[in-house]
Formats: C-alpha cells, structure tokens, sequence
C-alpha cells in the first residue's frame, strides 16, 4: 500500500480509503422509504467485519462514514479486530446548517455536540480523527460558519476531533471559504476523470495552506450516483488496469490527493481497487475517456433505462434524475 501525508495533519494515510456507504446500500434509510431493519444489519455484521479485516489486512488505514448505521458497522468491525489505533477515522453531521438554521442559537451547541457524541459512541471511540463539516455550502451564513468552526476548534483543543475537515461537492466555494478563514486541515472533495475543477480551483490553495485533500466519488460519474463502468462493460482497450483502477490512479496521479475513499459492498469489489497498488505502470487514460464518450452518448439512455429498474432503490433513483437531465438538453 501507498501512504502520503494528509497536509498539515501529519497523518500518514493510505492512498486508498475505504467510504462510508459500503455497509449495505439498502440498509441505508436515506435512500429508502423504509426503517433500517436492525436484526438483518447485526445478522450481516459479519460480512461487514470481513471486509474490514481485508482493507486493514492490506494496509488501509482511512475510514470515512457518513451515515449512523455506517459509523456503528466500523465501530464493530474495529472492536472485533482490535484496531482502532492502527486507523484514521473521520464521521460527520450530515448537513449541520439546515438543523442549526431552523434552530434557536441557543441550541447550535447542543446540536453539533449531539451529532458528534452520537458517533463516537457508535464507534466505541473517546475521538474522531477528523470531523467534516458537511456540505458548508447548504444554508451558508458568516454567522453559522464562526460559530461551527469556533466549537470544532474547542473540541480539537480537547482531544474530541484531532482535525477539522469539509466534505463538499463544490470546490469553488470551499476555496473561497478556505482563504477567507484557513479554517480545515481537510477538505474531501469530488475530483475524477469528468469532474476536473478541483485540480485548477482547490488544489493549488490546499497546496499553499498545506490542507490535506481526500477524494470522493472515484467512481461515480459523469451521472450522480451511478459508477461509470455501467458505460464501459464491453470495452476492449488495452490496458494494465480495469476502469475502476486506471480512475483510482488517475486520481492519484495528482500529488495534491493525499487518498481516494471508495465504497466497496464486497470483498472483491475491495481486492479490484487494492490491486491498483501492485501495478506500477503509467495509466493510459483512453479506457476513462472511451467509457466517458459512451455515458454522454445517446446510447447510455438505454443503460439508464435498465438502471431505472435496478433492484436497489438508491440507483433506480439516481438513474432517473440522469434521464431527466437528458430531456433537458
């Protein structure tokens, strides 16, 4: 495994991460109309435990989450393999602002604090390596960001976070609010083979700042929520890399990127994106580009049609807002 320093952390963290929605799609109550059923999420934990096991078997040492149920998956898989020393871990509250915008100012406080005790006792841990503010771009207020990140910087001084991060889709904005406050340590970030900005309008200021840049969605695009190989199955362009691993190395190809998080729901899933690390080979980006060509090409309208369908509610959901898209241009 390959390891780079997340900026001015000093953490030494794995090139590949391992991302917060690996643990089950459909248990996850965001996509669907459904409670999570908890007899079904302990009797599958196992499964769960295995693919943790491989990741930290092979030298993954960043864990990113997001949802609850996914903080407590992590949480029983690192108890079980008592290994929450040997990893970075990062949680967050999931669109902070909305709650604290409908909320007296009274209660700021107590919101954040509720998010970030709940999920660290999901994850049986006194501390969180890094805490994302999520989505700072969602009901952005001068009022609202001073005091979030005057709280978080209290919670560093405690031990509660060792760093303060964001989680955005929009790196131009992040980029402004970084040079107005040089207020994270991290910033996580879309950046892949269709989405580029962030290399011309982020990296160079982290650079500068020395903030540690993590990257999502290696492989969801051009169309939300929907990997990108669902447009290039048949391709046959020579190449030492599958799709998947020729995007995680591409990514990486940026020494700005100090890990690329990807979601694994399998073990093999899993061995597909750590055997990028066993190939040293330059990455010939004709695979990316031909599968990018096929997805923005009137021919990805059948695929999405099919994914309209797909059993799990989250892709059927994502491939009908592509669709609507396509009518619209």
């Amino acid at each position: 495994m390959e390891y780079r320093v997340l900026g001015r952390t000093g953490f030494k963290v794995s090139a590949l991460g391992v991302g917060g929605h690996e643990y089950r799609r459909w248990l996850n109550p965001n996509h669907f109309n459904v409670e999570m059923d908890v007899e079904e999420f302990y009797r599958t934990q196992e499964q769960r435990n295995e693919i943790i096991k491989r990741a930290l078997d092979a030298g993954i040492n960043y864990f990113d989450t997001t949802l609850k149920e996914e903080v407590e998956s992590l949480g029983l898989a690192l108890k079980k393999w008592g290994r929450r020393k040997d990893v970075f871990v990062a949680i967050m509250s999931i669109f902070p602002f909305r709650k604290m915008k409908e909320a007296p100012k009274s209660r700021w406080r107590d919101i954040l604090l509720d998010e970030i005790e709940s999920r660290l006792k999901l994850l049986n841990t006194s501390y969180a390596d890094v805490f994302n503010l999520h989505m700072p771009e969602d009901n952005y207020s001068i009022e609202l960001i001073a005091y979030t990140i005057g709280l978080l910087k209290e919670l560093k001084a405690s031990g509660k976070i060792r760093a303060i991060g964001a989680s955005t889709h929009e790196p131009k904005f992040i980029a402004e609010l970084m040079r107005k406050y040089d207020c994270f340590d991290t910033v996580m970030v879309r950046y892949n083979y269709f989405l580029k900005d962030a290399k011309e309008t982020l990296f160079p200021l982290c650079k500068m700042l020395n903030v540690g840049v993590i990257v999502m969605k290696p492989i969801c695009w051009p169309y939300y929520g929907i990997p990108f190989t669902y447009f290039c199955a048949n391709e046959n362009v020579a190449s030492a890399y599958t799709p998947i691993q020729a995007s995680i190395k591409w990514i990486l190809n940026s020494p700005e990127v100090s890990c690329v998080v990807a979601s694994v729901n399998s073990i093999a899933e899993l061995e597909e994106d750590i055997r990028t690390f066993y190939k040293d080979v330059t990455v010939d980006d004709k695979i990316l580009e031909k599968c990018l060509q096929n997805a923005l090409s009137d021919k990805s309208k059948q695929i999405l049609q099919k994914l309209s369908t797909h059993p799990y509610r989250d892709i059927r959901e994502y491939a009908r807002k592509a669709l609507e898209e396509w009518k619209a241009t």
